[in-house]
């Protein structure tokens, strides 16, 4: 039932990416979450970024 207790045990047979990115435990989710904002932030930041370079070099060239 969701929500209920989970004993972490049965999930020890993960290893690798598994082990830090499963939809199963509370560790997992956090870990997914945060890099999906952690891709999120670089892709704005990026693009703004870029963004703004392009900007300052057609006022340069003007």
């Amino acid at each position: 039932m969701a929500g209920g207790h989970v004993d972490e045990s049965q999930f020890a047979h993960y290893a690798g990416f598994k082990k830090y990115f499963n939809a199963d435990t509370t560790f997992g989710k956090r870990n997914c979450v945060v890099a999906t904002y952690a891709t999120t932030f670089f892709l704005v930041w990026f693009v703004r970024r870029r963004m703004n370079k392009n900007r300052q070099a057609a006022i340069a060239a003007k």
